[in-house]
């Protein structure tokens, strides 16, 4: 009989397939944290984790809103980490779409038919052997690490620098808000945390908060060009309450095309980002020029930077910020 836990194992052995996105890791199945258990628990090339919540059969409501409350959790006891949110059931009514898609939520509707063609290809050695193989991935990871990585993390690492003393003799209200100037050699061997979070001192939230409305720099080796980029994107997190992030984002996309506001060599919400879920964002080339690139790009943004500051005032006075 096809249960819920071949669809997990299906999931587990191909998650570029069901999901989308190459370079997911495992980290765990049924995750325990606080009174809460959710299905999966996934870590992606830049150490940020997609917590999933499967449902054989037809999503219902249930399943639609708990997500949420695994997140918090999560969030609670890990408030330095990005978390994304996915659900996946072989339906999904178009009314659960639509509450996903407001609620920030990221969904995938998968056949049954073809999950129960993939779980019977996988036997219980073939899934064995794979959770043996991540342990193998983990247990090794701090050695070996070869000097084009390396040298490629410190061609990052200047460039990060250089950007960020650009972006402080431009605007000296910056915040910065992570800087990861040394990393360890796990992180520096996957190529996953280099990156830097800031935002703008107009867009004052507190620096208390470890996410809110931010820009980040950002390493992304895209793998169709087998190219090493950088990408400059701009995310919505908390503390705005997860309800009111499509709505902000959509706000601001209203008001630059309102304002005639060209940002055209840019990926917009929602068509920004890996997950399509930034608000802006823009990829070049690592390379030694790669720092004047972005702060050319940054200066583009004027405009951009302006309305979010409205907004992020708009909605701290109507109570849609935690």
């Amino acid at each position: 009989m096809f249960t819920e836990k071949d669809m997990e194992n299906a999931i587990i052995c191909n998650p570029e397939k069901y999901i989308g996105e190459e370079g997911l890791k495992l980290i765990t199945q049924q995750f325990h944290i606080g009174k809460y258990i959710f299905d999966l628990l996934f870590e992606d090339r830049h150490r940020g984790k997609l917590i999933v919540e499967l449902q054989k059969g037809t999503l219902d409501r249930n399943h639609t809103y708990k997500i949420l409350d695994y997140y918090d959790e999560y969030k609670e006891s890990h408030p330095k980490e990005f978390i994304d949110l996915m659900v996946i059931a072989n339906t999904i009514p178009p009314e659960r779409k639509k509450r996903l898609s407001a609620l920030g939520i990221a969904f995938k509707e998968i056949p049954m038919s073809e999950v129960i063609k993939d779980s019977e290809e996988i036997s219980s050695t073939t899934y064995q052997e794979k959770n043996s193989k991540i342990s193998e991935i983990r247990s090794n990871n701090e050695v070996n690490i070869d000097d084009n990585v390396m040298s490629l993390y410190e061609l990052f690492k200047s460039q990060k620098n250089q950007f960020v003393k650009a972006l402080k003799d431009y605007d000296p209200s910056i915040k910065i808000k992570m800087d990861f100037k040394n990393l360890s050699e796990y992180n520096i061997k996957h190529k996953i945390n280099l990156f830097f979070m800031f935002y703008p001192g107009s867009w004052e939230i507190s620096l208390n908060q470890l996410s809110g409305v931010h820009f980040c720099f950002i390493y992304f080796f895209n793998k169709e060009t087998q190219r090493e980029n950088v990408r400059l994107n701009v995310g919505v997190e908390k503390p705005i309450t997860d309800q009111y992030k499509k709505q902000f984002k959509d706000e601001v996309i209203k008001e630059l095309c309102q304002r005639k506001i060209n940002l055209s060599e840019f990926d917009l919400w929602p068509n920004a980002g890996i997950r399509k879920v930034k608000l802006l964002e823009i990829k070049f080339p690592l390379d030694s020029n790669s720092w004047k690139k972005a702060i050319e790009y940054y200066k583009k943004l004027d405009g951009f930077i302006s309305i979010v500051s409205e907004k992020i005032e708009e909605f701290r006075g109507k109570g849609y910020f935690k």
